[in-house]
């Protein structure tokens, strides 16, 4: 085959893959906008339902503060803070935070009544390890915090009462840090609104 011939077999399997690739971005451009809608819905729903589960008493939920909006900049003290967004209710609030763990940063929300009591505590969005860091979700783990009312946790290998899940002590940590963080809000901005 002359020189001629690879040059017009390889231009001709350019432009194939050309063709391919423009094809393949059409069909996943029509399939993202054909999803876009159904996940934002079950997003919002799993919010939804997340806020009732961490504030039981809950109603009718405000959303009060949301990091996207900059509102929590100048209602909190606290530096550094992990809150992203806070809604309120008759019951008192919930508050979405985002400690940093194991896999990545774990989106989880607290629930804590207009009394400082900690009504419950939701982990939604997590990278953490299969069979390890994943047990943060299960009743088992999250549940302890249930009915404390103090932002000074801490898991039982820093001293504290906190169980840590076995093998994902970072994990563990975290989490108890997002509910610290949330509770320290709470303490800081709880009579503010």
């Amino acid at each position: 085959m002359s020189n001629n011939g690879k040059k017009n077999v390889v231009g001709y399997l350019m432009v194939r893959l050309f063709i391919v690739g423009v094809v393949a971005a059409a069909i996943l451009g029509k399939v993202d906008a054909i999803t876009a809608g159904p996940i934002a819905e079950q997003s919002r729903l799993k919010e939804e339902n997340g806020m009732m589960e961490v504030l039981p008493d809950g109603s009718d939920f405000e959303i009060i503060a949301d990091s996207t909006d900059d509102s929590l900049a100048g209602n909190s003290t606290i530096e550094g803070t992990t809150v992203k967004k806070v809604a309120k209710s008759g019951a008192g609030y919930v508050l979405t935070v985002l400690p940093g763990g194991f896999g990545g940063d774990i989106k989880m929300m607290v629930g804590i009544d207009n009394d400082g009591v900690i009504q419950g505590v939701r982990i939604l969005e997590h990278a953490e390890s299969a069979g390890l860091g994943a047990k943060s979700t299960e009743p088992e783990f999250y549940t302890q915090y249930d009915g404390l009312s103090s932002g000074g946790l801490a898991v039982q290998k820093d001293g504290g009462d906190i169980v840590a899940i076995t093998g994902a002590t970072i994990t563990s940590r975290a989490v108890t840090s997002g509910v610290n963080d949330a509770y320290s809000w709470f303490e800081t901005n709880g009579g503010a609104f």
